[in-house]
């Protein structure tokens, strides 16, 4: 789950970034169907659910706490978030 949030995330970044040129082609990604505002939000709640499902389920299924090493991905993940969040992209 983890893993593809964040493969998701990389989709919507990469929709946020084609927008216009999507507008152009027609290509009704969720962006252009729903805006670049929702694109950010869905972006950041991509982003938050990860590190929850790293943390949550293994917790409730009993396996190791070694997950929350995927943790990690937050720390140079903070700049692109910055960007969006701001909507400088």
């Amino acid at each position: 789950c983890s893993l593809g949030c964040i493969s998701s995330a990389l989709l919507v970044v990469n929709n946020l970034r084609d927008v216009e040129e999507d507008r152009r082609a027609q290509k009704m990604t969720l962006v252009v169907r729903f805006g670049t505002q929702f694109g950010r939000r869905l972006y950041l709640l991509l982003l938050v659910a990860a590190p929850l499902f790293a943390l949550l389920l293994p917790l409730l299924l009993g396996q190791s706490a070694y997950y929350a090493l995927s943790l990690l991905y937050l720390i140079p993940a903070r700049s692109s978030v910055q960007t969006i969040a701001t909507g400088s992209s």
